[in-house]
């Protein structure tokens, strides 16, 4: 059986395209009812392709059925109505009826109102279906990316049951069993992706390709790990045979109808054509077969998010050339990827995309892939929010117990347990704010913390104290400490727990065997050597003579039998890390990297970032697909603990500026420095010129004298060829390398400004005539000024002087009085 694509006339019949998928779905988790007795025992239930599945784990509750709203399509507050548990009750699971909205809008108004986990009760008799999100609808979209609760559908005999159990005034508590839901057989997972590179077809595959580059560094690690291994798919239809020929056939299909997919904009007049799809979709499958036969089938991540950056429908990039681009920077084989794609227009089959549409067919306990995107873990399909945490707890969900990854203890895939519970029942420190409880992916542990690099030791269940150094500045390490005018005095003294390992090292420096050195003395020695009290030391040591138990050495005894997930330790030297044993060369690099391992992404210190730990992909695989430039020696690659990123670099204070993957250019103040800012420069006889400027917009510009694109050349432009200068009659022009020199016969001057000859006698009386204009002008200016003084500063003193003496002997008719600016005697 294939999935074919009709076409009729102008009209097609896409099958995948319904308002909202439907399949008929495995039964892929277990409902477990315990009370009512009526009622009680397993049910089989289908989990909702959105939302979060609680994968590898359980969760208790009580149903409710609402009295109004029973289908769950409108907002629960508008009646009034909370599902919101109490403090010390079982979370609510709220049963809603199926009909007349979306599964996924049933289960967001539940979640806004309080509930841990929805079950849809179906309305027919019929086999369990899988609850999808709707297809293109924009405004869904919105709250199905919230989604954080589990949902299922139920049988509608099984909901019929609830119900009335419910209305009979009887508390359903019910168990919702994910422990299943991925069978886990050995160490390793099997899972597949079936994806599609179109990206441009709305709402999936905006959630699609956000998830690949999202989920591309935990891939890549657990693959590289040997934790997993991944097959992508893409699913393709054909045409059937009475329209091969058809236009619209022609341009959604491959090897003569037998490999199609959509048209991309929905409009055959336009844009790219579904065959387009499905050739990038081949190609993506070639890149990972390339791949997988060069033992490196993680680079089809890098692919496929590099060609999204790289060579998005929106820009006119999807096509062959672009491709080929990303393909080439990553170090694959162009040719073998050719050779594997074969002839799209043959009339045969093509050996990958016949094996693709055979696979899509359903075998074992997985079931048809009819929608996309599809995940299948340990050939079981996922269902629920395609996001990174969500999806990394179904695939751990896969691994055997005490085999999974350190990936898979990290927050993406923890739900915690310490926070619903009074801290879990661990130890807690109010105060400080500090607690034992650390909640793992397979439930809560009580731990004593390691807090600002201050580690609690303790059983972890009532008491935990802060050890070794810096543990006073968590809450004083629980010790008394009080302030009495401007003194403070505390009981809190600072550990040193990292001094064992410098008087192993110097103990054995400088007390070996073979010196008869391996004694009491020289030990003392050591100790006192690094300011340790060798009396505390002496007190614990007890008498080795004693018929007793020894503290310590019965403790080490007790240690050496394995506890959770550890194991006996039975070898020396032997290495535990996280309590797991580390099985590998004991060698400086392989033990670090062990125990950065054992960090939550993004928490790991410097030190995990050092030689000794990264496998640095920019120096094996030519800068790692990314931009560099042999000159300067400059590259976009940067290696970091979990993958390489292409990032245009920050060099001597200059930044570069680009995608990282094809293009860098230094840009800012200081770009010319670097390999000259990729501009043109030479020098000749002492001369030297470039096209870079730093107070430029960042192009490369020829300087004056020169033409070209600035770049890879800039050529001398001949002036006096071009007659561009010295054209005068009486002018000589000679062409220099950036410029020229112009010469005037007999006894004229050259004047480069007007580009003429002049006499030299006449230029001095020029310039004599000049210096006497400069000098008139001067005294001018000077008498101008002289002027404007006595008009406006001595003329209005002198009049005021006259007319206050004047006043004495003939008052003005205006003026009553007028200021006398002179004595009585001075009158």
């Amino acid at each position: 059986m294939r999935a074919a694509l009709l076409i009729f006339g102008g009209l097609r019949l896409i099958i995948y395209c319904f308002p909202e998928k439907l399949s008929v779905a495995r039964k892929d988790s277990c409902l477990k009812v315990s009370s009512p007795d009526s009622i009680k025992g397993n049910h089989d239930t289908a989990i909702g392709n959105f939302g979060i599945p609680q994968y590898g784990g359980s969760m208790a509750g009580t149903v409710a059925y609402p009295k109004e709203n029973r289908k769950g399509c409108r907002r629960f507050d508008e009646f009034g109505v909370s599902f919101k548990a109490k403090p010390g009750t079982l979370p609510t699971f709220v049963l809603v009826d199926r009909g007349d909205c979306f599964f996924a809008l049933k289960v967001w108004n539940a979640q806004n109102a309080g509930a841990s986990a929805v079950l849809v009760a179906d309305d027919i008799d019929e086999p369990l279906i899988t609850m999808d999100t709707p297809e293109e609808d924009a405004a869904s979209a919105k709250y199905i990316e919230n989604i954080t609760i589990p949902s299922a559908l139920i049988s509608k005999s099984f909901g019929e049951k609830l119900k009335k159990a419910i209305s009979d005034g009887e508390m359903v508590n019910v168990n919702l069993d994910w422990r299943e839901s991925v069978p886990h057989p050995d160490d390793r997972v099997e899972y597949e992706l079936w994806t599609n590179s179109n990206d441009e077809c709305g709402v999936k595959c905006d959630m699609l390709m956000d998830f690949v580059k999202n989920f591309k560094g935990a891939a890549q690690i657990l693959e590289k790990g040997g934790y997993t291994l991944f097959t992508p798919h893409y699913i393709t239809w054909y045409c059937p045979q009475a329209f091969t020929i058809s236009k619209q056939c022609k341009s959604q299909c491959i090897n003569h109808g037998r490999y199609c997919a959509p048209d991309p904009e929905q409009d055959f007049s336009k844009g790219y054509e579904g065959k387009d799809v499905v050739i990038e979709n081949l190609r993506q499958l070639c890149v990972f077969k390339v791949a997988n036969e060069t033992k490196r089938p993680w680079v089809w991540w890098d692919y496929v998010t590099d060609f999204q950056i790289r060579c998005p429908m929106k820009d006119k990039k999807y096509n062959k050339d672009c491709a080929e681009g990303v393909i080439s920077s990553l170090g694959l084989d162009l040719r073998k990827i050719e050779k594997c794609m074969g002839d799209p227009n043959a009339d045969s089959d093509n050996i990958l995309l016949k094996e693709e549409q055979d696979a899509q067919i359903g075998k074992g306990s997985r079931g048809d892939v009819t929608i996309l995107p599809t995940l299948v873990v340990n050939n079981r399909q996922y269902r629920g929010k395609l996001e990174k945490g969500a999806v990394l707890k179904a695939i751990c969900a896969g691994f055997e117990e005490t085999t999974e990854p350190a990936a898979c203890l990290s927050d993406d895939v923890e739900t915690n347990e310490c926070l619903a519970n009074s801290h879990g029942g661990c130890w807690h420190d109010e105060i400080a704010n500090v607690t034992a409880c650390k909640d793992t992916f397979r439930g809560r542990v009580c731990e004593c913390p390691l807090v600002d690099g201050v580690q609690f030791k303790g059983d972890g269940y009532t008491s935990c104290e802060a050890s070794g150094p810096g543990r006073c500045k968590i809450n004083n390490g629980g010790c008394w400490h009080e302030t009495r005018d401007g003194h403070y005095f505390s009981a809190c003294s600072t550990k040193r727990p990292w001094v064992w390992w410098d008087y192993v090292t110097d103990f054995q420096i400088r007390c070996p065997m073979k010196d008869k050195k391996y004694n009491k003395d020289c030990a003392e020695g050591v100790i006192s050597s690094l300011g340790l009290d060798l009396r505390k030391i002496e007190k614990c040591m007890g008498d080795p003579n004693a018929d007793s138990d020894n503290i310590l050495l019965k403790e080490e005894q007790d240690a050496q039998i394995g506890k959770g997930s550890r194991g006996d330790v039975t070898i020396l030297p032997t290495l535990v890390v996280n309590n797991r044993q580390y099985r590998g060369k004991l060698e400086k690099g392989a033990v670090l990297k062990a125990i950065c391992a054992g960090f939550e992404e993004t928490t790991e210190p410097a030190a995990c970032l050092s030689d000794d730990v990264e496998t640095n992909e920019c120096l094996a695989n030519s800068h790692g697909g990314c931009w560099h430039d042999e000159i300067a020696n400059v590259t976009a690659c940067k290696d970091t603990f979990r993958g390489r990123v292409c990032e245009c670099p920050l060099v001597d204070g200059v930044q570069f500026k680009g995608d990282g993957y094809t293009s860098c250019e230094a840009s800012g103040p200081g770009r010319c420095k670097i390999n000259n800012g990729g501009c043109w420069h030479e020098t000749r006889d002492g001369h030297y010129f470039s096209a870079c400027s730093d107070s430029g917009n960042g192009k490369c510009a020829c300087p004056p004298g020169f033409k070209g694109d600035g770049v890879k050349s800039c050529a001398d432009i001949d002036e006096c060829k071009e007659k561009k200068a010295c054209q005068c009659p009486e002018c000589s022009c000679k062409n220099t390398w950036g410029s020229y020199d112009c010469t005037c016969s007999s006894d004229l001057l050259y004047m480069r400004d007007h580009d003429t000859c002049i006499s030299k006698r006449v230029a001095e009386a020029r310039s004599a005539w000049t210096a006497i204009w400069i000098i008139i002008l001067g005294l001018s200016i000077a008498a101008a000024g002289a002027y404007i003084v006595y008009k406006y500063r001595i003329r209005t003193y002198m009049d005021s002087e006259i007319r206050a003496i004047m006043a004495q002997y003939m008052p003005l008719d205006n003026q009553n009085e007028v200021p006398n600016h002179v004595s009585e005697d001075r009158a």
